[in-house]
């Protein structure tokens, strides 16, 4: 690995960053947890896989159709009971 190779790593993560950052923030949370979990279990490749970037890719998707991380945009508060 050159200088060259690590100098395009830095600008892919920093540009990978930058989408994240522009997620809203119950898609931020979600998503830090899920890159926390797996930098743990195990290293995760940004140039050569597409696990972060396909996740980030499915949040954005999620994002502009007006979704919550629930994946429901119905409201949450119980139904009113009936009598």
């Amino acid at each position: 690995m050159g200088i060259q190779d690590i100098i395009e790593g830095k600008k892919q993560w920093r540009a990978h960053v930058a989408r994240v950052k522009a997620l809203p923030p119950d898609y931020q949370i979600v998503y830090k947890e899920l890159q926390r979990y797996l930098f743990k279990v195990g290293p995760v490749d940004l140039p050569d896989g597409g696990l972060l970037p396909g996740i980030v890719d499915f949040f954005e998707e999620g994002a502009a159709a007006g979704k919550g991380c629930s994946g429901s945009s119905a409201p949450t508060s119980p139904p009113s009971p009936t009598a």
